[in-house]
């Protein structure tokens, strides 16, 4: 986690076997939960890296594992990573039958966040979105969307998992994610001092 939070992917990559070994020894002594925050983890190293078909395979081990309560966050968490991949891979006829797909799991939980509320209505607009420069404000508005959020509990525990904010801040100035998450722990690293 400390890794991803400072950028460091590359580094985070190389403890894949190790942790990929930890799982199968160990597996069946992690709680499920536990086991799937480590797997989303994976899959974000992969995103930031931008090796999407390897986050996409992460995120398809949370939402294939049978043994995940229906109420734990971390489905939420990978539902909408899972729409993320699909918008970064492309896959313009994927995406909608994704997006129903989350709408469907996210209102079987009879709740609904802000934060998710933002996050749906963005892929909703930007599936629909064919002009690039449209597609750049759309990441634009969802960034300041996701920075107004402040009453949400759920969006700071989002952010600890993955900090959607950067991801579409990234988007919308055409840098790299990687890039943007080091300076601001550069940033904060200063500021602490």
């Amino acid at each position: 986690s400390l890794l991803t939070n400072n950028g460091d992917f590359k580094k985070a990559e190389q403890l894949f076997p190790i942790i990929e070994n930890g799982l199968l020894k160990f597996g069946d002594k992690i709680s499920s939960v536990r086991r799937a925050f480590i797997v989303f983890k994976m899959a974000t190293v992969q995103l930031g890296s931008g090796n999407f078909s390897l986050a996409l395979k992460y995120v398809n081990r949370i939402l294939n594992d049978s043994e995940l309560d229906v109420s734990e966050d971390i489905l939420s968490f990978t539902h909408l990573l899972d729409l993320l991949i699909h918008l970064d891979m492309k896959h313009e006829q994927l995406l909608p039958y994704a997006l129903k797909n989350t709408q469907r799991f996210l209102k079987s939980r009879n709740r609904l966040y802000s934060f998710e509320k933002a996050f749906l209505h963005f892929v909703s607009k930007r599936i629909k979105c064919t002009n690039e420069l449209d597609a750049e404000i759309l990441w634009e508005e969802l960034h300041t969307e996701l920075s107004s959020i402040k009453d949400d509990t759920f969006e700071g525990v989002a952010l600890e998992y993955f900090d959607f904010r950067t991801w579409s801040e990234s988007k919308f100035k055409k840098q790299a994610f990687v890039e943007l998450i080091k300076r601001k722990e550069l940033n904060r690293l200063k500021h602490a001092n």
